[in-house]
């Protein structure tokens, strides 16, 4: 479950079919979940869920690389999303961990730490730490 500064009204939540948003609301000790919404193109166990600061969300599945949501115009139910396999340039496709630090993404592989970038449309991956180094 993650929190998202930008839609601070709205929680995410990863689950064995995907990815789900729900609103939330704080009164005094109670904490009501309500307009659940499933982000329908993923239809597959969700591990992990980060948060990027500008408010897009990084989806980590078991078995099938990475989902970006991507928020359109800032706007809550305008959103496209993405799909990220070795065709972008992952190693592998399953234990892909999407960490946020110092402000950055940085997928963590056992291949490595890798940083996403964007060029033109094309989500390419950089290596920035490789598993042989760990080693030494």
């Amino acid at each position: 479950m993650q929190h998202s500064k930008k839609y601070p009204d709205y929680i995410f939540l990863s689950s064995n079919k995907g990815v789900w948003r729900a609103k939330i609301k704080i009164s005094g000790e109670d904490i009501n979940f309500y307009d659940f919404y499933k982000f329908n193109k993923i239809n597959e166990n969700v591990l992990r869920l980060e948060i990027d600061t500008a408010g897009n969300i990084w989806a980590a599945t078991k078995y099938n690389g990475l989902y970006y949501i991507e928020f359109e115009n800032n706007e809550i139910d305008n959103f496209k999303i993405q799909r990220f396999t070795y065709d972008h340039g992952l190693p592998q496709i399953n234990d892909n961990y999407p960490v946020l630090i110092d402000d950055k993404i940085f997928i963590a592989t056992r291949k490595g730490l890798f940083e996403p970038i964007f060029n033109d449309s094309v989500f390419l991956i950089k290596l920035l730490i490789a598993k042989l180094l760990l080693h030494i």
